[in-house]
């Protein structure tokens, strides 16, 4: 495997788990809001903690600084795929990248 497909892997392994860490924190909220256990005051302050790290999103220089990370790394990404597949489509001869 690939640098890049295990780094992508492992970053999916990740979402999948932080996918199931909400999930528990959900059940748990629904159970206080329900009144079948009670309030875990320890865990709230760590959600509350946890929940006060996120960026504020209304920013809109924020915002315009998250796209404009996401387009540069967009464009490495497809820039390096265009080049892996000139590079193939020419069997990597020297000097004929663009002929593809």
């Amino acid at each position: 495997m690939t640098t890049l497909a295990t780094r992508v892997s492992k970053q999916l392994a990740s979402l999948y788990g932080f996918q199931s860490q909400l999930s528990n924190v959900q059940k748990y909220l629904v159970k206080v809001s329900t009144g079948i256990i009670s309030v875990n005051h320890q865990i709230v302050y760590h959600l509350q903690d946890a929940l006060n790290l996120l960026p504020n999103l209304a920013d809109t220089d924020l915002m315009q600084s998250f796209t404009m990370s996401t387009n540069d790394q967009m464009l490495v990404v497809y820039l390096s795929s265009l080049l892996r597949n000139c590079t193939t489509c020419t069997g990597g001869q020297q000097g004929n990248y663009w002929m593809c």
